[in-house]
């Protein structure tokens, strides 16, 4: 079985064609490797397979179980969305590192200034020794991902992309830690 099946991936920005009929299945122990040109689509091929853009059409299937499928425009029951966060969730609790501050992004968090969250990841550096941050999908986190967190914080009530997310999670984490060491960054 394929660890990797991708069939007829297309994408477009706008106009443009990007990704044409893009199809190939990779087996447990093979290497691929993507070249062309500069602007051929390999970025946008990649993104695709992270789904960080969404292809127009075709199929991306992990292991046998299909995670995209361009065809299939249903959204997913609640008790669907449930038990998948439920699946999630168990994983999530799984990799928190021991010892460590688990901080759950979600929207009914704390909304904390640059100043009161450089303060509280301080303490939290003191009294755990390492952070781990948890951003949800955008059905959220499992009710039990939010329990084994030591903080819930809020950076807004809209939602974002999980990628986008990671980004301003970044920039706020460098805030604090540049708060804390005095510099001019902060303002």
């Amino acid at each position: 079985m394929a660890i990797l099946d991708v069939q007829h991936i297309e994408k477009h920005f706008g106009g443009t064609q990007v990704l044409r009929d893009i199809s190939f299945s990779l087996e447990e122990g093979q290497a691929l490797s993507i070249i062309g040109s500069s602007g051929s689509g390999k970025t946008t091929l990649l993104r695709c397979l992270n789904f960080l853009e969404t292809p127009d059409k075709g199929v991306i299937s992990v292991r046998g179980e299909t995670l995209f499928d361009a065809e299939d425009t249903r959204r997913p029951s609640e008790a669907e969305i449930r038990a998948a966060l439920s699946r999630e969730g168990a994983e999530i609790r799984a990799a928190i590192p021991p010892r460590s501050y688990p901080v759950a992004l979600c929207v009914e968090g704390e909304r904390l200034s640059s100043p009161a969250l450089t303060a509280r990841l301080q303490d939290a550096c003191r009294s755990a020794g390492s952070l781990c941050f948890i951003i949800g999908s955008s059905f959220g986190l499992d009710p039990s991902v939010k329990s084994a967190a030591r903080l819930r914080l809020s950076v807004s009530d809209l939602t974002f992309p999980h990628q986008l997310m990671r980004v301003i999670l970044y920039e706020a984490v460098y805030r604090c830690f540049q708060i804390d060491l005095g510099t001019r960054y902060h303002k």
